[in-house]
């Protein structure tokens, strides 16, 4: 359910009628035809998916049910041998009193003592055997299914390592990480084989960044409103720009850090533009999965419904920044002109950070206050 939630399929806008009976009115009510048919077939599969879900989990109820019955058997079990130990123990203890003692017992009672012992070790070996026969079962049960049927990965497996790359874990240390947890949490041993080597890791990894750019594209589309925001820093004497968008339901989603060799205004731009193509790439590629037209040009689509969305854009207030806001904006004029009917496009606006404006009154205010203090105190 997860990738379904981050994977939703988009619809194709098509263009404003011309005439109810004209050649593009027909084409758009063709189109639209698809569509709904593609819908349909669509919630079908999904109502088919939902069934066998259900399915599923009254089969794994089912299988805990089964589980917990085996362990309480075993717990059972495990309470008769500690009680026969204990017997055996109190007669062993018994016999150990009565010799030192020099009790001289009757030939019957040692036979008897005897027998009890041994039969008590009879059924001390019997408990044993049921126990270490419900522990290979329950070990059996316990089998984590790591592959589907057609020895693909199951989709647990893709999304645990996608979280532990977002998490920074190394691809060659995924699979590793895995076995420790299963190994401790679960008691139970993953083979090499039945997880996921460095390279298809890494498939899986590119697999995720896809998903959460079609999500991001998703949700972009399907918001009347957002804004752009960028910061630039320096990790390691390197140039690194963080571009985020906000959502007009307030959430906010981050496009991933970008390594320049110089903060420039055309680089910040340019930054910006490589992350709308990608995203319109995303959205291209899911939705022409979805419909049968090739006449439309999806990517180009996407990009200039976004800018002409574009509600606002955040930065600091270097001067970089100030001239990236231009040669964005003039980007954007240029593009919904060429693309679109109307003669005016509405303006985006520009604020600007005062963190650091803040922290350099700060630095000299407190010099101030301290010489202003001493003084005082002379006086």
């Amino acid at each position: 359910m997860k990738i379904r939630e981050r994977i939703v399929f988009f619809c194709v806008k098509v263009p404003a009628r011309s005439g109810h009976n004209s050649l593009k009115s027909k084409s758009c009510r063709k189109k639209n035809v698809l569509t709904e048919r593609r819908l349909k077939e669509i919630q079908e599969e999904y109502d088919a998916l939902t069934v066998q879900n259900e399915n599923l989990k009254d089969i794994n109820r089912s299988l805990k049910e089964l589980s917990q019955s085996e362990k309480d058997k075993k717990v059972l079990a495990q309470k008769s041998n500690s009680y026969l130990r204990k017997e055996i123990s109190d007669l062993r203890t018994n016999l150990k009193q009565c010799v030192d003692s020099d009790f001289l017992l009757e030939s019957s009672s040692h036979e008897i003592c005897n027998n009890s012992i041994k039969q008590m070790k009879l059924l001390l070996d019997e408990k044993e055997q049921q126990i270490n026969e419900l522990q290979e079962e329950a070990i059996e049960k316990k089998k984590i299914d790591t592959r589907n049927a057609n020895g693909c990965f199951t989709d647990n497996v893709r999304l645990c390592v996608m979280e532990l790359a977002a998490l920074e874990v190394a691809t060659e240390k995924v699979s590793k990480v895995i076995q420790c947890v299963s190994s401790h949490l679960h008691n139970y041993s993953l083979k090499n084989d039945e997880l996921p080597n460095s390279t298809t890791v890494q498939t899986i990894v590119d697999e995720g960044h896809f998903i959460a750019k079609t999500y991001i594209a998703e949700k972009l589309d399907e918001s009347s409103t957002w804004g752009l925001s960028r910061d630039g820093t320096t990790r390691k004497k390197k140039k690194i720009l963080d571009t985020t968008v906000t959502l007009d339901d307030g959430k906010v989603i981050s496009l991933g850090f970008t390594q320049v060799s110089r903060e420039t205004a055309s680089a910040i731009t340019d930054v910006t533009k490589s992350h709308l193509k990608e995203l319109s790439k995303a959205h291209e590629a899911v939705s022409s999965s979805q419909s049968n037209l090739e006449d439309i040009n999806i990517s180009e689509e996407f990009i200039v419904n976004s800018l002409e969305k574009l509600a606002f854009t955040m930065s600091d207030r270097a001067a970089n920044e100030k001239l990236a806001d231009k040669l964005l904006t003039e980007w954007r004029e240029n593009m919904l002109l060429r693309c679109r009917s109307e003669t005016e496009v509405s303006s985006v606006k520009h604020f600007h950070c005062m963190a650091h404006v803040l922290l350099g009154f700060h630095r000299y205010v407190v010099d101030e206050i301290k010489s202003v203090e001493k003084e005082n105190f002379r006086k």
